[in-house]
């Protein structure tokens, strides 16, 4: 799915964002996170989502310092 907004566009099944038709670099994670709020647009996405979405089970981060 690519979705589009402003001046980026991001393709969901690669995780590329572009702007203006020019890739832009994105760390895994990030691109992880876009991908689940592009996917549910609309939705309420929790912290919970996040975390479960973007780190695996068991990784142990400081949750809210990374997802800042």
């Amino acid at each position: 799915m690519i979705a589009r907004f402003g001046l980026f566009e991001f393709d969901t099944g690669a995780r590329e964002l572009r702007r203006q038709g020019r890739l832009v670099r994105i760390e895994p994670q990030p691109a992880r996170a876009l991908a689940l709020l592009v996917e549910r647009a609309g939705e309420v996405v929790t912290r919970e989502d996040l975390r479960a979405h973007v780190w695996e089970a068991g990784t142990h981060v400081d949750f809210d310092r990374g997802l800042a």
